[in-house]
């Protein structure tokens, strides 16, 4: 893949670790395993919105953009960049897949490996999830330090915070949910985002088609 490429699905991913993780991970005993703390909420359906900016060490200002998301466990992920240009990364049963503005689509080669993560993340395998990140506490409040191990992901990020920043930020079952992400890559580059979510019923049909 692509380094671009690969950028957008280490993006994707650590979206899907807010959509699963509830703040139970973030008050972690120390006297307890990581497999026994790690504690999911995943949303089976959800939509929403992220505002995403991108800090590179070269520029005084980050570059803002901002979109929306859907997925459902059972089809997949769309991630969907609406300004300030169009892009869309699209996770199916079959493959991870970029979209042009067209809805011409082509599936990202060689991304399988992160693509079963992906799937294992959505479905809240907490194995699956351990296996492929370190997780540790953080010195921010309210956040939670995860490392992946995965080559094709630790070759581009350092670590990422998790974080709830919104005390009324709350899932169906009344856990606080994560909505602020910040990655840190090796070359001192980061990207925070701030995601939204709510709960719905089903996909919207134009949705469902594109992840079919």
């Amino acid at each position: 893949m692509k380094f671009l490429e690969q950028a957008s699905v280490a993006t994707v991913i650590f979206f899907l670790l807010t959509a699963s993780f509830s703040s139970t991970l973030l008050a972690q005993n120390s006297q307890t395993t990581q497999s026994q703390t790690l504690a999911l909420s995943t949303l089976p359906i959800a939509s929403g919105s992220f505002v995403q900016r991108k800090y590179f060490t070269v520029l005084k200002h980050p570059i803002k953009s901002q979109g929306e998301l859907y997925f459902d466990v059972s089809i997949g992920l769309l991630w969907q960049t609406n300004k300030p240009l169009y892009s869309a990364l699209l996770l199916k049963n079959n493959g991870l897949f970029t979209e042009k503005s067209s809805g011409e689509s082509q599936e990202l080669k060689g991304a399988s490996a992160v693509s079963q993560v992906l799937l294992s993340i959505m479905s809240g395998d907490s194995d699956k999830i351990l296996e492929n990140f370190n997780v540790n506490d953080s010195d921010v409040e309210h956040c939670l330090n995860l490392s992946p191990t995965l080559t094709q992901l630790a070759k581009i990020i350092k670590t990422v915070q998790l974080c709830h920043l919104d005390a009324q930020s709350q899932s169906p079952e009344n856990l606080k949910v994560i909505n602020h992400i910040v990655l840190h890559e090796h070359t001192g580059n980061r990207t925070e985002i701030d995601v939204q979510l709510t709960p719905i019923q089903i996909l919207p049909e134009a949705v469902r088609a594109r992840l079919q």
